[in-house]
């Protein structure tokens, strides 16, 4: 009888300890009927819908609960599928009509005949969880629209274990596709160009062993060869114990943006090069109109003491004088500071003074300059100076073609002007190395070159092709191997 008393005594105590836990629970706890009329209902619930009592509580169905009937359905469904349901998530709505986020955990009991008698479910307040979560999306969202308007690539190293993460933009910016990239630090470590890859590596590693963030600017080299300038940033994560775990960070490609520096830079030194090189010429013209002028009196004074043979060196004296006064007029012409307008100019007269420049320096090369300026409508609109830049660019391209060649054939450069369609064209025409098919699509990108490094900036072509664009013109080049090359200009006639 005693043992009787105990045992009942320990199963009221282990129901009061389940009805406090139930009641005093953070969750909502409720029993109802398969039918979905509430049988129990915990204090919890009762906040949590906002009714004042339990009874008004158990006084509603639980379908009235679901915001939407078909999260109703969805879940009858299941639990007559699978006799429970986990952690499902739906918006449930209150007794004042407001909405809000729950998950529920519920299960069917069944009676002693297997029949579904009673479901037991847990259901908890979600609403802040879901508010975050739709924050941090909107946030994702609004970070992911930022760093593509910049052009951003983001990247996450776990320094652990050795997981680079790379998002769409990284691999567009490197050159390479989801299925190629094989995430690691040796992975990234060989795509940087390798003659910065040591100075990249090190100050990676000084960020981490210093406690600063990461901030330079390197070379990358693409699959395809292609070289890129990044700017990247980056910032070390510790743990509590002040170890790095993990680095995280941006590239931007600011290769356009180095080519324009350097571009502008170069184009400093032109305009340097230029100033020096119109005073260098006003210089020397003085000293050769006194020469002319004493050449002209010995002429004068003392020609019918000269014999035929002096008579002749004095014709090549004045000559050589004039060929001075032609050149250094040429280079005044050049780099005159006219530089942006714009008129009806002579094209025969502009490739005439650019090529009288150079001749006798090609004649020494043994290359042989032909012209052929048939063009019978030769005025285009244009700036004489800026197209007379751009035959000594092309003219001087096909120099280095045929001196790289180093063929026993006559070399030779060929100029030709047509008429065509209401349009003048020139022709340059060289029977030098040539360009490889492959990279002609690339040989007006800026800083493109097939010289060898120190002998060519790049420039040449880039800008001759922004100039002729520039007078409403085209510029486009051919060439097959070793048979040569030409480069052909088209313009609207004036």
């Amino acid at each position: 009888m005693e043992e009787s008393n105990n045992f009942e005594e320990e199963v009221k105590n282990d129901q009061e300890n389940y009805r406090m836990l139930v009641e005093n629970n953070n969750a909502g706890i409720f029993q109802s009927t398969v039918a979905g009329k509430f049988l129990y209902v915990n204090n919890e619930l009762v906040k949590m819908v906002g009714c004042k009592s339990t009874d008004e509580l158990l006084s509603m169905s639980v379908e009235s609960l679901y915001a939407n009937p078909v999260e109703r359905i969805r879940v009858a469904k299941e639990l007559k599928d699978k006799g429970e349901v986990k952690d499902i998530v739906f918006e449930g709505i209150k007794k004042d009509g407001t909405k809000g986020w729950v998950s529920l955990t519920a299960k069917v009991q069944m009676d002693i005949k297997g029949l579904p008698k009673k479901i037991f479910g847990i259901v908890v307040d979600i609403s802040e969880r879901k508010k975050a979560e739709e924050d941090f999306i909107i946030l994702t969202q609004r970070l992911k629209l930022a760093t593509n308007a910049a052009k951003l690539g983001v990247w996450d190293l776990d320094l652990v274990n050795n997981i680079l993460i790379w998002d769409d933009r990284m691999l567009e910016i490197y050159g390479f596709t989801r299925e190629n990239f094989h995430g690691g630090i040796e992975f990234w470590q060989k795509c940087l160009h390798p003659a910065d890859r040591e100075m990249v590596i090190k100050a990676s590693h000084d960020s981490l062993i210093e406690d600063k963030n990461w901030d330079i600017t390197f070379r990358i080299l693409r699959p395809e060869g292609t070289v890129r300038h990044i700017k990247a940033e980056g910032k070390v994560v510790r743990n509590f114990e002040g170890k790095a775990v993990r680095m995280i960070g941006i590239n931007r490609d600011v290769t356009e943006e180095v080519n324009m520096q350097s571009q502008l830079m170069f184009t400093e030194r032109l305009v340097s090069i230029g100033t020096l090189a119109s005073g260098v010429a006003h210089e020397i013209n003085n000293p050769l109109a006194i020469i002319m002028g004493n050449i002209e009196l010995i002429e004068d004074d003392c020609k019918s003491m000269l014999d035929n043979c002096q008579i002749m060196m004095m014709e090549k004296i004045k000559n050589a004088t004039k060929r001075i006064v032609d050149i250094v007029n040429g280079l005044r012409n050049y780099v005159r500071a006219d530089t942006e307008q714009i008129s009806n100019i002579e094209v025969h007269q502009c490739i005439n003074r650019t090529l009288h420049i150079v001749e006798e320096i090609y004649k020494k090369e043994n290359i042989k300059l032909e012209y052929n300026l048939s063009a019978k409508d030769s005025f285009i609109k244009a700036n004489a100076g800026k197209l007379e830049q751009v035959v000594l660019n092309v003219v001087s391209n096909a120099r280095d073609a045929l001196i790289i060649k180093k063929s026993p054939s006559e070399k030779c450069i060929k100029v030709v002007t047509y008429n065509k369609d209401h349009n003048l064209i020139i022709e340059i025409k060289d029977n030098g190395i040539g360009i490889p098919k492959q990279i002609i699509s690339k040989i007006f990108d800026p800083f493109f070159t097939t010289k060898p490094i120190g002998q060519g900036t790049g420039l040449g072509l880039s800008i001759c092709h922004a100039i002729v664009n520039s007078f409403a013109g085209t510029i486009n080049l051919e060439s097959d191997g070793d048979v040569g090359t030409i480069l052909k200009m088209t313009f609207p006639i004036a």
